[in-house]
This record gives structure tokens, C-alpha cells and sequence, in this order.
């Protein structure tokens, strides 16, 4: 698959689309289409355009008429590009009626030298360009170059072989709308003119001639004849009459490294699409591309109302954020007091049941701690039984070696520092016995002794006292 380059050449009353393929060497147009703009749907109308042709390029080029834009040509005395991007916009002021702000600019360097810069300075509103490329966006189309048609115009004649580069030389489009005049010396633009057409064009051609001559200080050496449509052919004689005018030549057209014959054939056909085959060069980087460009950087466009319009929302968004965080502080904070509340209420409520003999409540917390300390205090001597035992392990130990078997009644077990008692009665005497043996075999208790066992009625009251290790 081949390099595919859509060049959308935007007249004041007509819209012209060529679809260009290079595959290789080989280049050929691909597809065209034009189409009328009715009074301010030019938007629809490259919408339909896009529709009909169903094109998706990889390169998108597009060219605007020269005069949507405001030209002059002004001298710096210096070079460097990032400097007069800078400076441009107020040496141009005075020529436009818009603020610099909302105006797009670019420049054409026409003569560079050391001491002296002259320019060609183009400028177009920031609003429309961003309108066009928002909606060639939106078509999947955002291109990559915005120019106007003169240097369309121009690329079509630095692409072709036949003619010298030294000579000065016109070259005219006609179309059904303006002429376009590009004054041309070797391969740069040095001076350029749109003006509407009219049936009578030849003396409005003549008159633009001799004042680029008069504004030059040159000749112009030749003319070059581009009819996008029929001329009147009156005109067009007298025009020779006046001028060496020639029809443009497309036999040469095209770069070295390209194939072209096919392209000549179409462009002989189809000389209406001679800017749209130009602006596939520049899209192609055929040349130097020195051309202006109001790439996106330049023309990043906001309105007034629409910089009001969001200020507004930004101070609705802050207040909302504001009030939000007040919110949920208040929140935080209320639900933070309703927990405390019921922790104090549950406190007081628990502290009332567990100890009902104080009246006098006056920080349950504190309370509670200090009765739980002297609980701790009266229950030490329980604490100090085993140092590797609790009373708790104790109990169970004593639960566990008493043989559930044994037809014996635990009545009583009494504990008095590391002395254990337990009292009990059985109707066996073997049984008691068994209790000591059981508990002989604990590793937490020592000297295991009976020390009563009386029968009483079929009865045997006992008593055993343990020593814990």
C-alpha cells in the first residue's frame, strides 16, 4: 500500500478535493471531486464532500483562498526564525482590524540576508482556523498542513522540470472566482495578488504586472497562463499583446525521482485541480517546503465569551468544591460527636451495671479504671499462684484430673495462696483414692495428701489438700 495525501483546496464559492497516491516512483491521483459552497455551509459542504469521496489518508493538506488573509511584506534586520515569530505580530498591527491576539500568523522569508530579512507575513483569524480544523478533525482528517493557494500555486511551478530558476516570471490562475498571480524568481515567491475575476481580466492582469515591476525594480520576464476555466479568448489576445504570455506547460511536470505520466494526463484534463495536485506536493515534502503553514500551535483559539463562559464554570466548580469539602467536614465532625455521645452513654450504662454500689458518678472512664485496679489488687494473690499459670488454668487443670467417672461430689474447693483445698463426698472409698493418683500425675501440683476421710451413713466425707509447684 502506497502513501495516500488529501488535498482539500477551499475556494470562496467552491470546494475541490484530489486524492493522491504515491506508491514508490509511481504517483497518480486516486480520486477528485469538487463541489459549490452555498453562503456560509462550508462546513457541510466538506462533510458531504468526504462522505462522497469516503477517503482516509495518511497525509491531510489544505489550502485557503488568498484573500481570507491579510499579506504584507515587511523587512527585519535579522534572521532568526524564532525571533520573528515573536516580533511579527506588532510590526503587522497597524495593517489589520482584529486584535494580534486573534490573528493566526505566519511568514514566507522572500530574501535573506545578513543585515536585511524581507518577509512575506500572512495572517488569518484564529477563529475560523479553529473551526475548520476542529471539524476535519471530527472527519478524521486533521491536517497536517494549512497554506494558502498561492503557495499552492507556486509548488506547482517549483515542481516542474521545464523552466529555468533564475528567470522572473508570473504565473496566473484563473478560475471562475479570482485570479491568483504569483511573481516567482528562481525558486522563490517574492510577491503575490488575488483579485476577483471579471470578464474583462486582461487589463486588471496588466495593471497587476506593472506594479509588481515598478514595486520590484525588475522585469517580469515571462508569463504563465493556468485556465482553470475557459477565458474569453478577446482577453486573452489582448493580454499577449501586452505581455510574453504563455500556457502553462505540464509535458515536465513533477519532481526527478517521480514517475508523472499519469499525472500529466489528468492535470491536461482537469486544470481546475492544479492546486489540489500542488498541495499533494507540499504534503509529499517534494521541494523545499517553505510554505506557509498555521499549524494548530498558532492559531489555539478561544473567544472571549467562550474564556467568560469557562471562568464562570471554573468558579461554579470551585464552589461546589468548597462547599462539598465543607460538607463532608461538617459531616465528619457531627457523626464524630453522635459516636462520642453513645461511647459515654454505653460507658456510663455499663459502668452503672457492673459497679451499682457508686452513686456518685463523675468520669466513668476514670472510675472504672480505678475499681478495676483494686480488683487487680485484691485478686494478686490468684495472680502470684504459678508464675507460669493463671488461677483460670488452675481451675481447669483441677476440672480435667478429677475423673468424671468417679462417683464423686466436689461440695468445696478452697484456694489460700499455693495451698489448694478440696472437699467433697463419695459412697466409695477407692475413689479418693483415684483423685490423688490423677492428680499426682499434673505437672502443676505436689504434695498430695488426704487429710480427712470420714464415713458418715453410707457416706465418705473426704479433704485433700494439693501444694501448687
Amino acid at each position: 500500500m502506497g502513501k495516500k495525501i488529501a488535498s482539500i483546496d477551499i475556494g470562496k464559492s467552491s470546494l475541490k478535493i484530489v486524492v493522491v497516491e504515491k506508491n514508490h516512483h509511481h504517483i497518480y491521483v486516486k480520486n477528485f471531486l469538487e463541489k459549490k459552497i452555498k453562503e456560509k455551509e462550508l462546513i457541510k459542504t466538506i462533510k458531504d464532500a468526504v462522505k462522497e469521496i469516503r477517503v482516509k489518508p495518511d497525509i491531510t493538506v489544505v489550502s485557503l483562498p488568498t484573500q481570507l488573509a491579510t499579506v504584507r511584506k515587511i523587512s527585519l534586520p535579522f534572521k532568526d526564525k524564532n525571533k520573528i515569530q515573536k516580533i511579527i505580530k506588532f510590526e503587522i498591527q497597524p495593517f489589520i482590524l482584529l486584535p494580534p491576539e486573534e490573528i493566526a500568523l505566519d511568514f514566507y522569508p522572500i530574501v535573506e540576508k545578513k543585515e536585511e530579512t524581507q518577509l512575506l507575513v500572512c495572517g488569518i483569524e484564529k477563529k475560523f482556523l479553529t473551526n475548520l480544523y476542529q471539524n476535519l478533525v471530527k472527519l478524521h482528517l486533521a491536517p497536517q498542513h494549512i497554506t494558502l493557494d498561492c503557495f499552492a500555486l507556486f509548488k506547482i511551478y517549483t515542481t516542474n522540470q521545464q523552466y529555468p530558476s533564475q528567470k522572473t516570471v508570473a504565473l496566473v490562475d484563473i478560475e471562475e472566482e479570482r485570479i491568483l498571480i504569483d511573481v516567482i524568481k528562481g525558486e522563490k515567491l517574492i510577491a503575490l495578488r488575488s483579485i476577483p475575476y471579471t470578464e474583462d481580466f486582461s487589463k486588471e492582469v496588466i495593471f497587476s504586472l506593472r506594479m509588481f515591476e515598478l514595486e520590484l525594480g525588475e522585469k517580469i520576464e515571462e508569463v504563465l497562463l493556468i485556465q482553470s476555466i475557459p477565458c474569453n479568448e478577446r482577453e486573452k489576445r489582448f493580454l499577449s499583446q501586452k505581455v510574453n504570455i504563455k500556457d502553462f506547460n505540464f509535458v515536465n511536470y513533477g519532481s526527478n525521482n517521480l514517475e508523472r505520466k499519469e499525472l500529466v494526463e489528468f492535470l491536461r484534463e482537469n486544470k481546475q485541480f492544479s492546486l489540489g495536485v500542488g498541495l499533494s506536493f507540499i504534503g509529499l515534502k517534494e521541494g523545499k517546503n517553505e510554505e506557509i503553514n498555521f499549524y494548530p500551535e498558532i492559531f489555539t483559539y478561544k473567544t472571549r465569551q467562550q474564556l467568560r463562559k469557562n471562568l464562570f464554570w471554573c468558579l461554579i466548580l470551585s464552589s461546589m468544591v468548597i462547599i462539598s469539602l465543607f460538607i463532608q467536614l461538617y459531616t465528619s465532625l457531627f457523626l464524630k460527636e453522635r459516636r462520642l455521645h453513645h461511647i459515654k452513654v454505653l460507658t456510663r450504662k455499663i459502668f452503672h451495671s457492673t459497679f451499682p454500689e457508686v452513686k456518685n458518678i463523675v468520669n466513668e472512664r476514670i472510675q472504672m479504671h480505678n475499681k478495676i485496679k483494686e480488683i487487680k489488687t485484691f485478686l494478686g494473690g490468684l495472680e502470684n499462684l504459678v508464675p507460669a499459670a493463671s488461677p483460670l488454668t488452675i481451675l481447669r487443670e483441677l476440672s480435667i484430673r478429677i475423673p468424671k467417672r468417679l462417683p464423686v461430689n466436689i461440695e468445696e474447693i478452697d484456694i489460700e495462696g499455693q495451698r489448694i483445698k478440696i472437699r467433697g463426698r463419695t459412697n466409695k472409698p477407692l475413689a479418693v483414692k483415684g483423685i490423688v493418683r490423677e492428680l499426682k500425675s499434673s505437672d502443676y501440683f505436689k504434695d498430695i495428701v488426704i487429710t480427712k476421710n470420714e464415713p458418715a451413713e453410707e457416706k465418705i466425707y473426704f479433704e485433700i489438700s494439693i501444694k501448687v509447684k
